[in-house]
Parts: structure tokens; C-alpha cells; sequence
């Protein structure tokens, strides 16, 4: 029998291995969740944010098993709580657990303007969902845009149509955003983004010592009307000088059969193996001492925590790529040796 892991251990552990949260999301400082009424759609996306999203029970004390990137397909298999409701997620890494109900995203299908709050979303951008307005028709949604550095600003609640939103990805023809001329804002400086030229402060981007870049669409006198993020995006106009700026390219993904981001960033020292196709990650519960909530569906990588040796299992930080991370024990005669 696999030794009784404490949800409280398994959470610290988790929680230890602190740079594998980065490539969830950067720090939010306020989360938006939906209340408990929500009816959810079967079907959704995972939006961003930070430390572990998926759990292995709905229970506040039930232990955090792992990590998610924002715009992972998740099934939701059930009613939930307020904060956690059960899902499987297909892939890779074939997972069943329960998913921060302030992850749960739609993708956008057309842009426009998010009505009540100075946002503005393109085709794909990813949305929390709050539920229903009081309008028919019209959703509630947390909008936060993210800086190229990863930063994320708001989160900012307001409305959109509900035929603007959906599981699937929009269709190919959805027309983009129109883009802006690509600017940058003086650097360690606090910047108040206004609703209009002289109106009110919607929000204060913080001070970096790396630039924050923007898109200009408009100038009028100092004033700039810009939008900034990567999509979705803060809408606004800022009166500070900018300097025009060439964006380079898009940072290369994981690629296939590569070591994933968050198993290269916290192995440090410790002894990573390979798992194959058809390989299990348990977690002892108190019905099952060798429940299975992991399944690799492709090759992937583990980095071993901890060895019992007596019952033939590892505990181990588990991927496959870089949407999944999840931690948990793994039978010895599965793992592989790393080619150098």
C-alpha cells in the first residue's frame, strides 16, 4: 500500500516548486469567481492565472495535484461549488480532478468593445465567465489582460453578448483587431490609463524597468488613445510620451517530445526520468489507495520527489507538455532512463 500522503504535504510540496506557477500566469491581485448559481456549459476553456488549479476533491482541504495553462479544453462532469467543479481534460495528459471555478474561461468568437469596462477582446481571446446579466442574452465576464512580460492587469468585470462566446476556437474568417502603431511607455513609471482625454483613471499600469509596449491608434495633442496587452486587451488613452518601436517575434513553444517548461525549471537537482505512452499518476484517497487520476497518453517527463521503495512507487512531478503539470505517485518499473 502506497504510505498516506496528507493533503497538507502534498500542497506544500506543490507549492515549493514556486517558478512552475509562472507558467500558469503571472500574480493576479484580485481573483473574480462566479457565484455559486452559475449554470456552467459542459464544454470550456481554462483562462490564466497562478498557483495550482486542479484538485483532487471539491473539499477546500482536498490537495492541489497540479498546474494548467490558460486554453486547455476541460469537460465539466458534474455540479460543483463555488469554487471547484469536476472536470476531465483530454490530451497528452489525460487528467479527472477538480478545476478552480475561477479558471474557467470562453473563447471569444468576434471583437468588439466589452461593454461597462475598458477592455477590448479579439477572435480567440479567452474570458472568465461570471453567469448571466440581467439583460437575456448578455453574459458577465472578468476580463484581465496580460503584458508581454507575463503581468496581468485588472482583472475588469463587464458584458458581452452571449453568441460572442464559445468553447471552440472562432471561425477562420473572424475579423482580427485593427492594429496599432507599436509604441513603448517611458520606463519606471507608473502610468494612469483615462477613459477618455481628461476623464477618469480606469486603471494604473505599474512601473517596470522594462518598457511597456502599446499600440497607438490615435493621437490628439499629448493625448494617445492605445491598446495594451497581447489580447485581450486595457482600451484608454494615456498623456505621457511614447517612443515608436519594432515587435519582434512570438517566443518558440514547447515542441514535441521536448522536456516541458515547468519540468525544466524546477528539476535543479533532482533525478528526472521518462514515462511512456499508457503510463498512470495515483493519488491515495480514502476509498482508494491507488486511485488513478493521470493518464499519458503520449511520452512525457517526470522529476522524482521522493522513492518507497517497498511499495515499487515514486512521487513525482509529472508532463507531457506545457499544458498540464500535475503531482503524484508513479510505479517504479514505468519510468525510463533520460537519453543524454
Amino acid at each position: 500500500m502506497v504510505p498516506a500522503m496528507k493533503n497538507v504535504a502534498l500542497l506544500s510540496v506543490i507549492g515549493g516548486l514556486g517558478a512552475v506557477a509562472v507558467a500558469c500566469g503571472a500574480s493576479q491581485a484580485e481573483i473574480v469567481s462566479a457565484p455559486s448559481e452559475v449554470s456552467w456549459p459542459e464544454e470550456m476553456v481554462t483562462n490564466h492565472g497562478e498557483g495550482p488549479a486542479l484538485f483532487i476533491g471539491e473539499s477546500p482541504s482536498d490537495a492541489a495535484i497540479g498546474y494548467i495553462s490558460a486554453g486547455v479544453s476541460v469537460r465539466i462532469t458534474g455540479s460543483g461549488t463555488a469554487d471547484r467543479v469536476p472536470v476531465r481534460i483530454a490530451g497528452p495528459l489525460k487528467v479527472r480532478g477538480w478545476l478552480r471555478t475561477a479558471r474557467l474561461g470562453l473563447r471569444v468568437q468576434r471583437k468588439g468593445r466589452v461593454r461597462g469596462s475598458p477592455t477590448y477582446v479579439g477572435p480567440n481571446d479567452i474570458v472568465t465567465l461570471l453567469g448571466e446579466s440581467d439583460e437575456p442574452g448578455v453574459l458577465r465576464v472578468s476580463v484581465s489582460p496580460q503584458l508581454r512580460d507575463g503581468t496581468v492587469l485588472g482583472p475588469f468585470v463587464g458584458e458581452l453578448p452571449e453568441g460572442s462566446l464559445a468553447a471552440t476556437s472562432p471561425p477562420d474568417d473572424a475579423e482580427a483587431p485593427s492594429t496599432g502603431a507599436f509604441h513603448v511607455l517611458p520606463a519606471n513609471r507608473e502610468v494612469e490609463v483615462y477613459d477618455r482625454r481628461g476623464g477618469e483613471v480606469v486603471a494604473t499600469l505599474p512601473a517596470q524597468e522594462n518598457a511597456i509596449v502599446v499600440q497607438v491608434h490615435r493621437e490628439r495633442e499629448e493625448w494617445s488613445a492605445v491598446r495594451i496587452g497581447s489580447g485581450p486587451y486595457l482600451s484608454g488613452w494615456i498623456n505621457v510620451p511614447t517612443v515608436a518601436t519594432v515587435m519582434s517575434g512570438e517566443a518558440p513553444g514547447h515542441e514535441p517530445g521536448g522536456i516541458p517548461a515547468r519540468i525544466q525549471r524546477d528539476v535543479r537537482d533532482r533525478t528526472l526520468w521518462r514515462m511512456p505512452n499508457g503510463a498512470r499518476v495515483r493519488f491515495p484517497t480514502a476509498e482508494n489507495p491507488t486511485y488513478t487520476f493521470g493518464i499519458l497518453a503520449a511520452g512525457g517527463f517526470a522529476i522524482e520527489l521522493a522513492r518507497h521503495e517497498s511499495d515499487g512507487r515514486i512521487d513525482a512531478f509529472v508532463a507531457v507538455d506545457d499544458d498540464i503539470a500535475v503531482r503524484g505517485m508513479v510505479d517504479i518499473d514505468q519510468l525510463l532512463p533520460v537519453d543524454d
